[in-house]
């Protein structure tokens, strides 16, 4: 797939490109060097022993910065970066995610492929554990296909397991989605979600503040959370364990003042523990997209009206519903349950539940999701 991208280089950028090529160069250590020389342009033109006089670079970043400038011309690179439709925005660029820019740490520059996120429209990050259980993976993509829908961006990390299926379930509500990785953006890791990697920068981006080439080393992922965290207005835990890589990026949002949602599992489910335990700190608990939107309408106005067109679809859904039906569906909505499962809570018997669920799936209001158990569907 081709990517354009836009003819907005300028020779400024170019310099902040060879800052963000240099490997693990810091933002601090990028800012002292920018202030102490007066500008970007003037860092990479600074002598080997005026940059050490500084005493602002690691002994690690000199030697990294010093052995990228050998034969380095910055138009060239910048030109051959565009050439392999890959796009980069420095930090002071217009174009660069305002609500990025005002974290600690903002990377010094972003690389994509496709577009960035767009100021002053709403995102949510969705997160989650990459072993994900059936369960999991049905509400990560109700959730993420629902919000993309009703204009909500999703972000995520596209990892395998929760970050996948947002991803997916964002692209099949038709909104934007939003990948950020924890290696170069001409990498697809894991190669398993090769399917997304193609598709999202047609809706969205996918982005990351390490240079093209950029292996997927574990030490870049618990960085990488920053940037999920900071393009969000909010993060929503699908499922994730007490202790997981979730709970950083819960750490960094919370940090950053970010809102947090958490989906109840059930107790003793070890994949839920971390949800059940944001909820008991303080996190809001979530049981449907239509929670989130409410919480969001208040920055931004014109989802009242969509979370009231939504409710309104709710209620025609509920029409003509016996009053066995309406029960069932409620129960489905909170979570896939087996039949035996609906027996209990409904008292109905298995030849009732199951007259009851095919005259839900007639009407698209209940599908099975194929290990025996049985979701809420669209609706027709």
């Amino acid at each position: 797939m081709e990517t354009h991208i836009k003819e907005d280089s300028t020779e400024h950028e170019e310099y902040w490109l060879f800052l963000a090529g240099i490997d693990y160069l810091t933002e601090k250590e990028a800012d002292n060097l920018i202030g102490y020389f007066g500008g970007v342009k003037e860092v990479f033109e600074a002598g080997e022993s005026e940059l050490l006089a500084t005493g602002i670079l690691s002994p690690h970043s000199f030697e990294k910065m010093v052995a990228r400038r050998r034969g380095y011309d910055p138009h060239a690179v910048f030109e051959k970066l565009k050439k392999r439709g890959i796009g980069f925005v420095s930090r002071e660029h217009p174009k660069y995610p305002e609500r990025l820019r005002q974290i600690v740490g903002a990377p010094i520059g972003l690389f994509y492929k496709g577009e960035l996120p767009e100021s002053g429209r709403p995102a949510v990050a969705v997160i989650g554990s990459r072993g994900c259980t059936p369960y999991g993976r049905e509400l990560g993509i109700r959730f993420s296909e629902e919000l993309a829908r009703l204009g909500i961006d999703i972000i995520s990390g596209m990892a395998a397991g929760i970050d996948g299926h947002a991803h997916r379930g964002a692209l099949a509500g038709g909104g934007r989605t939003y990948a950020v990785l924890g290696c170069g953006v001409d990498i697809c890791y894991p190669a398993a979600n090769r399917d997304i990697y193609e598709k999202i920068p047609e809706k969205g981006g996918v982005l990351s503040e390490y240079a093209p080439g950029t292996q997927p080393i574990p030490v870049n992922f618990p960085l990488r959370n920053r940037i999920i965290s900071g393009l969000a207005d909010g993060i929503l835990v699908v499922e994730a364990r007490e202790k997981s890589g979730t709970g950083i990026t819960v750490e960094m949002g919370l940090e950053q003042g970010k809102d947090i949602y958490a989906i109840p599992g059930r107790i003793g489910d070890k994949l839920s523990d971390g949800c059940n335990k944001l909820i008991r700190q303080g996190a809001r608990l979530v049981t449907s997209p239509e929670d989130i939107v409410a919480e969001m309408a208040h920055s931004y106005g014109y989802l009242v009206d969509r979370e009231g067109t939504r409710k309104s679809t709710n209620r025609k859904k509920l029409k003509g519903l016996t009053s066995d039906q309406a029960m069932v569906l409620k129960l489905l909505d909170l979570q896939p349950k087996s039949t035996s499962e609906l027996s209990f809570s409904t008292g109905l018997d298995f030849s009732q539940i199951m007259s009851v669920l095919t005259m839900l799936e007639l009407r698209g209001l209940a599908r099975s999701t194929g290990d025996g158990r049985f979701t809420s569907g669209g609706g027709k």
